[in-house]
């Protein structure tokens, strides 16, 4: 912003290579909290190669995090965030509805309204828990100069237009594989990259998958 404009700079470090081959790749593709559509896993694992045929160095690898933990912090950040936007009434209704809440439940219904009734010490806890976070990733980012993941859990899929308010996509499904998963999962993958704040290009692969275009996203440090 304006008031920030006069003592605000980004001095970043230039590129660490300039051909292609020499970039070290890490790939963090599927894992069991982060469920991916297997046909766009097959995308990816399509891309992979092609680059590894250019003379990619691609590796197996992700940081020294807890996914399920990186993605409470996600959410509980976001919704956290989105609840400041609340009416006075609405509020009121979504501190009602988190007394009620198990504080084991971590479905979505129980995120969401758990999130704005936050506590500013909650709020100030949940940074500290990033910020240790975003030094693992420091670390991983010493061994690797570009994570290669998921932009989303699936493709394109058919547009849901049923209910009337924000809540709806609390109902709503996806297709992963030969089950469903909550629509609002598509938020694990980009949420991984969001919450610590990294960069991340969604870059079109050209492989598609039923037909459908997809991409990866491309994470630096």
């Amino acid at each position: 912003g304006e008031l920030d404009r006069k003592g605000k700079a980004w001095r970043l470090p230039p590129a660490r290579h300039q051909d292609l081959a020499q970039f070290r790749v890490a790939l963090w593709a599927d894992d069991r909290d982060y469920p991916v559509e297997p046909a766009y896993l097959d995308a990816i694992a399509a891309f992979v190669g092609d680059l590894r045929r250019l003379g990619v160095s691609v590796t197996e690898a992700r940081p020294a995090i807890d996914p399920a933990e990186s993605h409470d912090i996600y959410t509980s950040m976001l919704f956290g965030g989105w609840g400041t936007g609340l009416s006075d009434e609405a509020f009121a209704g979504y501190l009602a509805e988190a007394r009620g809440l198990d504080p084991a439940d971590r479905g979505w219904a129980a995120r969401v309204g758990r999130a704005p009734a936050q506590t500013l010490r909650d709020w100030l806890l949940l940074l500290e828990r990033r910020e240790r976070m975003r030094y693992a990733w420091e670390a991983f980012f010493r061994d690797y100069d570009i994570l290669l993941c998921p932009v989303m859990t699936t493709v394109a899929f058919p547009h849901d237009h049923s209910g009337v308010d924000h809540t709806a996509q609390l109902h709503r499904t996806i297709k992963v594989g030969n089950g469903t998963r909550p629509y609002l999962d598509n938020l694990i993958w980009p949420g991984l990259i969001t919450v610590v704040n990294l960069p991340s290009t969604a870059v079109p692969m050209p492989h598609r998958v039923g037909g459908l275009p997809a991409g990866i996203q491309v994470v630096g440090g």
